[in-house]
């Protein structure tokens, strides 16, 4: 038996919470020099706290202690209990660095008990959203790595749009300058920012003026949601309730959800994005087949090239009366050795592997590299080392 965790920014009700079956790790934040931890959001007064920003408070967050994460897993380590703890993204924040060492410590004290991390590459709704996916695989039977290897697929499926209403706090948070955030201003400029595969937030887009921002992202959802009628979707506002039923309304017009989940933003996630920022969060498609075909397009295009230039070669080294079998020698040369090098550098790769004790797995891409290296060296020399040892007729 295994229990899921995770933390405040996951944007989930403590009542949800409580029904699903999972544990909370409470985050703080700081404003007039006191401390507030986030224990529930049911009591969570988002009216009056992104009012109060509004008004010039200036709210910070900071880095959660290991120990947090400890206090948190360790009751349920000691009944024999196993933790899956499903976090905000490393690239945003440095607290998902706090939960590997509090888990490192964890596992000396508890070495006959598993502990997985699961980094969402996300937060608020995307977050939440992954829980509630590590709740339903628990549910269906799934096993604690089944689920976590679950979730670090699906964190790759996870589309996180969203826009912000001024641009002071993205220009706090150093992502843009302050020549950028003034003239944005003034020209009533809105960015469009994402999360990107590394779970940092960058931004892919900008346009003039609120209405248009809303509808960019319901664009986003159209083109990119996979089985949309099928799945539950996130949307986050920051005290903007009119912009969260603008954008549903929008998003209802041709690829309608099966659910959608309504959030004010917590208060740590909404001091660094500011009032009235709107993120919407949905399942999206991992376009393998546009990947295979891509791959494989690259594939004839490039074997075409290397069988061109090499029977160009083959026709300069060869007699004249051999090259025609010059030219199909190199042909299926080609093709053998683009097989053999398919094989040897898969299995390089796959026996370069090493997985981290949170069940991520890391590429040694060294071996490899050093086996292409040489391949390209051996290549350069043969027709080098043969040259001027055909006689021409």
């Amino acid at each position: 038996m295994y229990e899921i965790f995770t933390d405040t920014a996951a944007n989930l009700d403590g009542s949800l919470l409580n029904e699903l079956g999972v544990g909370l790790i409470p985050f703080s934040f700081f404003y007039n020099g006191e401390e507030h931890r986030v224990t529930s959001l049911d009591t969570f007064d988002g009216h009056a706290y992104y009012d109060m920003m509004r008004a010039g408070t200036e709210v910070t967050t900071s880095l959660v202690d290991p120990q947090r994460y400890i206090d948190g897993f360790t009751p349920l380590l000691e009944t024999g209990r196993d933790i899956l703890f499903v976090g905000m993204s490393g690239g945003i924040s440095g607290s998902y660095a706090s939960a590997e060492v509090a888990a490192a410590t964890l596992r000396e004290e508890f070495p006959e008990r598993k502990i997985r991390l699961v980094d969402t590459l996300s937060a608020s709704l995307a977050e939440g959203l992954l829980v509630i996916k590590a709740v339903e695989s628990r549910a269906e039977g799934l096993s604690l790595d089944e689920t976590a290897d679950r979730l670090l697929e699906s964190r790759h499926r996870m589309c996180q749009v969203f826009t912000v209403g001024n641009l002071k706090y993205l220009k706090r948070g150093g992502r843009i300058s302050n020549l950028k955030a003034a003239v944005g201003t003034v020209l009533q400029i809105k960015p469009l920012l994402k999360g990107d595969p590394e779970g940092k937030i960058v931004c892919f887009g900008q346009v003039r003026g609120r209405k248009k921002s809303i509808e960019m992202m319901a664009e986003q959802y159209d083109r990119y949601a996979e089985n949309a009628e099928a799945e539950t979707i996130g949307i986050a506002h920051a005290d903007c309730p009119e912009d969260a039923e603008a954008l549903i309304a929008l998003l209802n017009r041709s690829h309608p959800p099966k659910n959608v989940i309504l959030a004010c933003y917590e208060p740590m996630t909404g001091a660094h994005v500011g009032p009235d920022a709107l993120a919407l969060f949905f399942y999206g498609g991992n376009a393998m087949w546009v990947n295979v075909l891509s791959m494989v397009l690259f594939g004839i295009a490039i074997g075409v090239l290397i069988c061109f230039l090499g029977g160009l070669m083959a026709v300069d080294i060869v007699p004249r009366k051999a090259t025609g079998a010059a030219l199909g020698v190199v042909g299926m040369t080609s093709y053998i050795a683009a097989g053999i090098q398919d094989v040897a550098s898969g299995w390089l790769i796959d026996s370069n592997i090493t997985v981290a004790a949170d069940g991520v797995k890391h590429y040694d891409f060294g071996p490899v590299a050093i086996f292409w290296l040489a391949a390209a060296v051996i290549s350069f020399l043969l027709p080098l080392l043969n040259r001027g040892k055909v006689k021409e007729f």
